[in-house]
Formats: structure tokens, sequence, C-alpha cells
């Protein structure tokens, strides 16, 4: 008679070295209880991880004597910060009957084996992450920045150079943001992921501007986080249509629900996002193209840096019971899911992530 096993075994630990070897006995317990063929995906921060889990897996190839296979497939996407602190982000167990031969569950999340990702203001951050995870899972990856071509190089020659490219644009530029898209898609063929992360945000307190300035900061924040995010979306979307299959996810915020007082254009934006992620859900499932979007909170990155600083950096973390912000890989890890095979059911969702510091009914 075949196994009964729940189907798939879920962990999301952020955990030390010393817990790290925890999951790894419990892995050896599942192999010597059932058997099984245990295909585990590891999504590491640090490099120390992969001598845990190499360690794991000659000791389990040690101890099935050669008789059963063990397939890893690691993703790393990142440096060792700090040696006594090692987190694993997520750790998905698929199990399999190598005695019976019967397939429990496949696994095809986070597998972008050589689908073309274009993720907008990926030389820093957010996107970054984003970039990074997406390459680490296979995909082809369009690095777009705006200014600095130094940081862009740097995220290219973390990827492993080819096959990927960088492209720059303006995203308050319509003409620029229709020739980044058409670039990619003369690159590749085709286009199955894109990602506006792309954002500014810029202060312009009511009581504190001229009328002028007001305007000014109106125009910049909606032209980039709104009209440009709309213009990517408008370009990648009718090479989807071609295709009959696209993923577009929209990097929105926590601002968008709050309000944004010292930058109330900004928290209109995201809002205007959220909206326009709904609208273009509906429109666009019939071609097999689904529209997510993540909003965060603060997350520790270039853009959020000053506000963390010093007494308001307290603050801000003590808005979650976590006493802490996201990192961005935590918010490319949400971006990646809704991107995935398996998460098309979740068109038109608005995933929070922002350690409970804001909860919206």
């Amino acid at each position: 008679m075949p196994l009964q096993l729940e189907p798939q075994v879920c962990f999301a630990l952020r955990a030390s070295g010393i817990a790290c070897r925890w999951h790894h006995e419990f892995f050896m317990a599942l192999f010597v209880q059932f058997g099984l063929f245990v295909h585990i995906r590891v999504f590491s921060c640090f490099e120390f991880c992969m001598f845990l889990s190499l360690e794991f897996v000659q000791s389990a190839w040690t101890h099935a004597g050669g008789e059963r296979c063990f397939m890893f497939e690691f993703f790393f996407h990142g440096v060792i910060e700090e040696v006594l602190h090692v987190p694993i982000i997520p750790v998905m167990v698929v199990a399999h009957t190598h005695q019976y031969g019967c397939e429990i569950l496949e696994d095809r999340m986070f597998d972008f084996t050589d689908k073309v990702a274009l993720v907008t203001g990926s030389s820093r951050g957010i996107g970054r992450e984003i970039a990074r995870m997406l390459a680490q899972a296979g995909a082809k990856v369009i690095i777009h920045y705006v200014r600095n071509r130094e940081a862009a190089d740097e995220v290219m020659q973390a990827l492993g150079g080819e096959p990927h490219i960088i492209v720059q644009a303006d995203m308050g530029d319509a003409e620029a943001v229709r020739a980044m898209v058409e670039q990619a898609i003369d690159r590749f063929g085709r286009l199955d992921i894109l990602v506006n992360n792309a954002g500014i945000y810029e202060a312009h307190p009511i009581a504190d501007v001229s009328y002028e300035q007001w305007q000014e900061s109106w125009q910049q924040v909606i032209n980039v986080n709104l009209l440009g995010a709309a213009n990517a979306i408008y370009c990648a979307a009718r090479q989807m249509i071609k295709q009959r299959s696209g993923r577009i996810i929209n990097i929105s915020s926590r601002g968008a629900f709050r309000g944004e007082p010292e930058s109330p254009a900004y928290g209109a934006s995201k809002n205007g996002m959220n909206a326009m992620s709904g609208s273009l859900a509906k429109y666009l499932a019939p071609y097999n193209i689904y529209v997510a979007t993540v909003a965060p909170g603060f997350v520790e990155t270039e853009m959020a840096a000053q506000s963390l600083a010093g007494e308001s950096g307290r603050q801000i973390r003590a808005q979650s019971p976590l006493n802490r912000v996201a990192r961005p890989e935590e918010v490319a890890y949400a971006a990646l899911f809704l991107a995935s095979d398996g998460a098309e059911f979740s068109t038109g969702t608005i995933v929070d992530v922002n350690g409970a510091s804001y909860l919206r009914q």
C-alpha cells in the first residue's frame, strides 16, 4: 500500500545555525522513517547555509547507501553579513515515494528556467533582490536603471553576466519606457515577467512648499510611479497577449492604505497602482496574463536609509510587533511567489509585507 503523507511540508524559518542543524536532523528523520525521495529547495540569504546543506546531502547519501536518489537545488542570493545568524527564508519539502514510484507532489514553484523577466529599478534595493532571486531560479533578467550605470553593472556581475542584459530608461518618459520594453523583446524574442518596482519618493508637505513645488512634486511622482508603470504594462502586455501568457507584478506600498502625510502624491500613486492592478487582472485574465501586487512597508534599502536612522528609525521599527522593518529579500520572495507557476488564482490580489505594522480590513 502506498505511503499516506501530507503532500507538502513548508517551513518559514529565520533561524540560527543551531536551528538550521535542527531542521537538518528533521529531514534525516523523515528519510529514515519513510524511505523517501526528498526534493528540497533552500532559499538562503547567506552562503554559510550552503555548508550546512551540503553536510546534509553527504550524510543522507551515506545513510542511503546510494540506493535512493537525492536532488537538491540551492538558490543563494547574498553573502555572509553575520556569521552567527544564519537566516533560512523558506524551506519547501516535496516528497516522492521511491519504493512505490508514486509521486505525491511535483514542485514547479520558483522554477523560472528560461523565463524572461524585466525588473524595473533593479540596480538597487528591492528590485536588485528580485532580479537576483529570479536569476538564481533560472530566469533571464533585464536589469533596469535610470542614472546609476555602475550599480547596474554590479548587479549584472553578481548575476554572472550573460544571458542577462542591462537597459536604461527614465520611467517618467513614455517613449523611453517603450524603447526599454522593445529592447528586451528584441533581445530575447519574448517577455514572460514584468516587475514594476521603480519608484520615487519626494516629500512635499503642503504647509512648507510653494504652489509651484507642489505641482512639480505631484507631476514627477505620478509620472514615474503610476504612469511609468502603466506604460511599461501596456508595452509588455501587448507582447504577452501575442504569447497568450505572462505575469505582471507591481510593487506598491503600505502608504497606499495608511496615507503619506509628507508625500501625498506618493500615497496616491501607489493607491492608483493598486486600482490599476485589479482592473488589468480582470482584463488580461482571458489572455493567461496574471497581475498581482506586493505592498511592503518600510524596507532596509538605500531609499529608506535616512528615515531608518536614529530616533525616527526606532519609532518606525516599533510600528511592527517584530520590532524591525522588512529585508529586501522578504519582499522579493512575495514577488517571486506571485510570478510563479501555481499562483495564477492569486491574480488581482495585493500581498502585504509589512510585519503587521498596518492591518487593513
